[in-house]
């Protein structure tokens, strides 16, 4: 596997200090599964246990099935209703299963998606093994408190940002049409844990008009296209979709509490569907480069969240130039592009009085493997 040009730099500071801890931050798309696998290859022929850990199913198959295509490496999974071979050097473990067992001595830990590295599970791992290099790989090192990444890493690794990797044409741009939610009414939803309080934001979501604002922006600017919707909870989602649907747009609706996940975005993805209506499913890990639009439907005080939605629609295909961002969340005039240069740094430090929600945690929730839903990180 060849890795290009800033993709081996990133390798190269992380082999240059084996005992530090280090936070490797890179857009969405930008290949930080294949950075993760270089990193893993070199530790594991050294003769070093490696262990990596991520959240949700998805993120656990997918790099499994990456490092063996692309690098050769044998790896076994921890996690729930899966046998484990605990003698392979190479463990891709769910942390919550991890967490209830730490049957595994690795030398490298490396956390997927390292923005949620600071929620208990993760915490008892790392000071289980505090001899282990500690990495950590994020598109986005904020925290919606305001508080840091210092505690858990030493160093922030950055590399290339949005705008230099659309230029050298490992990203698309967006091109955003925007139907506006209104400030007035979102000032009114109160705040809990961070970010909008959802049975309130459920409320205004649900109006019908908002609803087909979204048919009529498809119709209008995506028709034909893949897009993926970003709803505010399960029944916006399910309302969105059965809206579609009644006016003729194939689509599918995804949420945690869905038994055939998978197969829902496989179908979306090589189906005839046109739409995917999901709440906390795509937002990380899932990986469609045919997508084309990307429809905000969440409203979000969360610059991760936000950036993380877009990302979605970001990586090249065929002959994609840019992706649709139909925002229909106020979420682009809250944030700004998703191509605004960042100084990451300071996130990563923390700062203090970020937010007059500074002091209260937001709480992010998935759905673990044994179906129950788990607090994981404020994003």
């Amino acid at each position: 596997m060849k890795l290009r040009s800033y993709q081996l730099e990133i390798v190269d500071k992380i082999l240059s200090n084996p005992k530090s801890s280090d936070l490797i931050q890179l857009a969405t798309g930008g290949g930080k599964t294949v950075i993760a696998g270089q990193i893993c290859n070199t530790f594991l022929s050294k003769g070093k246990k490696v262990l990596f850990l991520a959240h949700r199913e998805e993120l656990i198959s997918q790099p499994k099935e990456k490092f063996f295509s692309q690098f050769g490496i044998d790896s076994s999974i921890i996690m729930a209703k899966h046998k484990s071979d605990l003698e392979t050097p190479m463990q891709i473990a769910s942390v919550q299963t991890f967490n209830r067992r730490l049957n595994f001595e690795p030398n490298v830990i490396i956390i997927d998606e390292a923005h949620h590295s600071t929620a208990a599970t993760y915490q008892r791992v790392i000071k289980a093994y505090p001899n282990a290099k500690l990495i950590g790989l994020t598109a986005t090192p904020y925290r919606l408190s305001g508080k840091g990444f210092k505690d858990t890493f030493q160093n922030l690794i950055t590399s290339r940002t949005v705008k230099q990797l659309e230029n050298e044409g490992f990203l698309v741009p967006a091109k955003c049409y925007s139907y506006p939610i209104g400030h007035d009414k979102l000032s009114r939803i109160k705040i809990t844990g961070g970010d909008y309080n959802e049975q309130e934001l459920e409320e205004l979501m649900l109006d019908r008009v908002l609803i087909e604002d979204i048919v009529v922006s498809y119709e209008a600017h995506a028709k034909g296209k893949k897009m993926i919707v970003f709803a505010s909870t399960v029944s916006h989602s399910k309302a969105i979709c059965q809206r579609l649907n009644e006016m003729g747009i194939k689509s599918l609706h995804v949420d945690a509490n869905s038994k055939n996940r998978s197969e829902i975005i496989n179908e979306f993805r090589y189906g005839q569907f046109n739409v995917l209506c999901n709440v906390g499913i795509a937002t990380e890990g899932v990986d469609i480069p045919e997508i084309e639009a990307v429809c905000l439907a969440r409203p979000t005080k969360s610059l991760a969240l936000y950036l993380q939605l877009c990302g979605r629609g970001s990586r090249p295909f065929r002959n994609k130039t840019e992706y649709l961002l139909l925002d229909h969340s106020d979420n682009f005039f809250y944030h700004g592009s998703p191509n605004n240069d960042l100084d990451w740094s300071i996130y990563f430090d923390g700062i203090s009085n970020y937010s007059v929600e500074s002091n209260v945690k937001s709480r992010f929730f998935v759905m673990d493997e044994n179906g129950l839903n788990i607090e994981i990180e404020d994003i």
